[in-house]
């Protein structure tokens, strides 16, 4: 009985110490901004919050998103990146087909262009696919960073805006 127990507990105690990295990373990439995180055996959801907003303008119709999150990235010459909603992704750290159904937009603004839409999810379609925008307005690094976009050539015909509503975060 005792060598039972004993082979269980290394048997735990290396599936623990071999899964914590795997745990680790994907709490890292999840550290971005996120509200909230939630992690299981098929999918793993990035909940962003905050009080940024968006809105895009595609075939006639509005769709607006909010819990969002603004920020500059230094590392990577990012002044403005703007995400709201969620990011579903599998197993395999992949995206989900549709985003899990959950609204996700994502626009990243430069010191220097282009800027970039990234893939924009809605009701578990994809609206936009990743490619440049044209913006105008304050792309600053603070709170009061707000404007509007429209689509370039490669992308398809859609406009919208963003709003940080004065909280910004810097890395």
């Amino acid at each position: 009985m005792k060598r039972i127990v004993g082979v269980s507990l290394a048997a735990l105690s290396t599936a623990v110490v071999s899964t914590c990295p795997l745990l680790a990373s994907t709490q890292a990439q999840a550290a971005v901004a996120p509200l909230d995180a939630s992690y299981g055996l098929s999918t793993n959801t990035i909940n962003y919050g905050g009080p940024a907003t968006a809105t895009l303008v595609i075939g006639g119709k509005t769709y607006k998103f909010k819990n969002g999150t603004c920020q500059s990235i230094k590392v990577s010459d990012i002044a403005v990146d703007v995400t709201l909603g969620s990011v579903v992704q599998g197993k395999d750290g992949g995206p989900v087909k549709g985003n899990g159904k959950k609204p996700y937009f994502s626009i990243d603004l430069a010191s220097s262009p282009p800027d970039i839409i990234n893939d924009i999810y809605y009701g578990g379609k994809i609206l936009a696919e990743s490619g440049e925008i044209s913006v105008t307005g304050s792309v600053v690094k603070s709170g009061s960073s707000k404007g509007t976009f429209s689509s370039g050539a490669s992308t398809g015909a859609f406009s919208g805006s963003w709003n940080c509503h004065g909280k910004f975060l810097k890395h």
